[in-house]
């Protein structure tokens, strides 16, 4: 029989043989062809970058430490600039359908100003 199951949490059902195979509250999906398992599709094939909440893990660590220390830098030195470059790249990471404000700003700026455009011409078969 063909289907499509989903699984919630680890192993809820009894008797079931993937108990443990994915974390409480996290979604496993596969596909399961005459009794076998086949394929999983656990975020794009365990292809897709880590995230959380709107940020890769990446930036939720470096949003982190920057908190940290511009918390720091607030309550020591009354120094107010830290926390706002750390809000702003909080802001400019947020990820929506696998991009991001500073990725597009990122290509932008590589498009007109650090990457040489190539131009081809020249005589074509109509000579």
């Amino acid at each position: 029989r063909f289907g499509q199951r989903q699984i919630q949490g680890a192993g809820q059902q009894r008797g079931d043989s993937l108990r443990g195979a994915c974390a409480p509250g996290s979604r496993l999906f596969f596909t399961q062809i005459q009794g076998g398992i086949i394929m999983y599709i656990y975020p794009d094939n365990l292809k897709s970058k880590a995230t959380l909440w709107l940020w890769q893990l990446r930036d939720i660590g470096i949003i982190g430490v920057g908190l940290l220390l511009s918390v720091f830098a607030l309550a020591q030195l009354r120094f107010l600039p830290p926390i706002v470059i750390t809000a702003l790249y909080a802001f400019l990471t947020i990820r929506f359908d696998d991009t991001s404000i500073l990725d597009f700003i990122k290509n932008a700026c590589a498009f007109f100003f650090t990457r040489q455009q190539v131009y081809e011409w020249g005589y074509g078969k109509h000579e």
